[in-house]
């Protein structure tokens, strides 16, 4: 689709002069790429990051799945597919989180502890992944059409700084199951919400831009490698 068309179905979008139904069907033909450089124009105009996050919450419906077809077509060990893989870890922990949320809101009091601490050991290993996405692949998207993706990668960077706050939190408050029962829900069903969303305009959004216009994957990768990898365990 024409870059300008985009722009304007997505600011049509957001002031309400398109439905979200409407939307949909006129960027039904959108790429990713399409996505990433309407967003760029729309920065550039002045939208700020939370009018910005609004019109993201449409791509869920838009390019969902794109990152299984990106993963079948990378070689195994580019940077980006380990990050998708990751991101499917880090899925499969987050319906646990669910779970625990379930439990709490149901007033189960046979919580397993262990399934706690596995949670929050996974939790503190997903900052690996955090770390990495920055060091290694935004630091090369920043240089990318004249750094029109700064504000972008500056908002997946809020997210994982606001993700360590909510992870201190949680920690704290899982200390004491029946104090802090409420609360501790509220803060899981919020980070539930935020981290899937977030996987989500990563995966479907930015690895798919990364892949087609970054050129050095060694300077990736080697970035990548001296920071580590994550070492998820079990959750029960």
């Amino acid at each position: 689709m024409d870059v300008d068309d985009v722009t304007e179905i997505l600011r049509s979008y957001y002031f309400d002069l398109l439905t979200e139904e409407e939307a949909i069907e006129s960027l039904k033909e959108a790429s990713s790429f399409d996505l990433y450089l309407a967003e760029i124009e729309l920065l550039a105009e002045g939208f700020k990051e939370k009018e910005i996050k609004k019109i993201g919450k449409l791509y869920v419906d838009l390019i969902d799945g794109k990152s299984k077809e990106l993963k079948r077509k990378l070689k195994k060990y580019h940077p980006i597919r380990q990050f998708i893989v990751e991101h499917e870890k880090i899925e499969a922990f987050l319906f646990k989180m669910d779970e625990l949320s379930s439990e709490l809101r149901y007033g189960s009091t046979d919580i397993d502890p262990v399934k706690i601490d596995a949670i929050m050991i996974n939790l503190i290993e997903a900052d690996k992944h955090f770390i990495r996405e920055e060091k290694a692949l935004f630091s090369q998207m920043k240089k990318l059409h004249n750094g029109g993706l700064v504000g972008r990668l500056g908002m997946l960077k809020d997210e994982h700084r606001q993700f360590r706050k909510q992870r201190e939190e949680l920690s704290n408050l899982v200390d004491d199951l029946d104090k802090n029962r409420d609360k501790i829900i509220e803060e899981l069903d919020e980070m539930l919400y935020n981290l899937h969303l977030h996987k989500f305009i990563e995966d479907d959004m930015l690895y798919p831009v990364a892949v087609r216009e970054i050129d050095d994957w060694n300077r990736v990768k080697k970035t990548a490698d001296e920071i580590g990898y994550c070492d998820f365990v079990a959750i029960p």
